[in-house]
């Protein structure tokens, strides 16, 4: 069964006021903090480059980021999943 509709549920909502000072406060972001790096879920070798001497190992996914695998039916996701699980451990001991 429908319920009735209620009139107050259409009345004009109070205007939200964003203080712009403080958001402006909130987004500044500090140069001299050393941000770590997040933590390496799999990798897919290193990095040609070096940055003060050290190979990074390429990110291909870090603790934290969502990926996913999409396609129409039979179109082998369960092979794409199957072989980057594969990969990411071909050198774990």
């Amino acid at each position: 069964m429908s319920e009735l509709l209620n009139i107050n549920d259409f009345k004009e909502q109070e205007e939200h006021i964003v203080d712009a000072a403080n958001v402006f406060k909130d987004t500044i972001v500090n140069l001299d903090e050393n941000i770590e790096r997040p933590p390496l879920a799999i990798s897919i070798g290193l990095d040609d480059y070096s940055y003060n001497g050290v190979h990074y190992p390429l990110k291909f996914g870090s603790l934290g980021n969502i990926s996913m695998i999409t396609g129409e039916e039979k179109s082998r996701k369960s092979f794409v999943k199957s072989l980057i699980d594969m990969l990411a451990n071909w050198n774990v001991p």
